[in-house]
């Protein structure tokens, strides 16, 4: 007898202190949390993800990542991104479109069976970039080096000075290849998520 079809929902939280009326704090970045939910209300997979606000006044941005407690976003402040919050030359020239929002992934978390990991934790991914994105956006994923053709295929991710990055709009390439389209060959995806203990991005 077949399992019963699984349906799954996004559930998308902005999380924002609330400071007394009259006050100004400024913010160096907007934190979503997404949830993988299933029909059952059982959350499978979770994450954090980190809309920088640009140019906050008086806002060190390596400073209020630290404080959250995530290493990864403190390693983009800190390696990819300007003192008022932009990406460095570097990376923004590696897209056809100017680069004016960016979102950092980070604490990628999933339950699910083995056959169904690579399929739902992408749709998941791939599900929250699309709800927060915009053309002119990019995210940052920190994902394992080794899944990189997986994020690739699925989101036409590259590897830009050393992190794993995605585009609202096709990165500019040196070849004449293009994005693969998204989950039309789910076994190939599968193939290309072979997970690896090497380092995370």
């Amino acid at each position: 007898m077949q399992n019963p079809l699984k349906h799954y929902s996004l559930r998308l939280t902005l999380r924002s202190p609330i400071i007394s009326l009259g006050q100004r704090r400024p913010r160096a970045f907007d934190l979503f949390f997404g949830e993988l939910v299933r029909d059952d209300d059982v959350t499978c997979a979770a994450a954090n993800v980190y809309a920088v606000r640009l140019g906050a006044e008086a806002v060190q941005y390596p400073r209020a990542a630290a404080r959250i407690g995530s290493e990864y976003l403190v390693r983009v402040c800190d390696d990819a991104l300007t003192r008022d919050g932009h990406v460095q030359e570097e990376i923004a020239d590696c897209f056809w479109h100017p680069v004016t929002d960016v979102y950092v992934l980070d604490g990628l978390t999933g339950a699910f069976e083995a056959a169904e990991r690579p399929v739902l934790l992408g749709l998941f991914v791939q599900t929250m970039w699309a709800a927060l994105s915009r053309d002119s956006g990019i995210l940052f994923l920190d994902v394992p080096a080794a899944e990189l053709p997986f994020w690739r295929h699925l989101m036409g991710a590259e590897q830009l000075s050393g992190f794993v990055v995605a585009g609202g709009d096709e990165l500019a390439r040196n070849d004449s290849s293009r994005r693969a389209p998204g989950f039309e060959d789910y076994a190939a995806l599968a193939k290309l998520h072979g997970r690896s203990a090497t380092g995370r991005n």
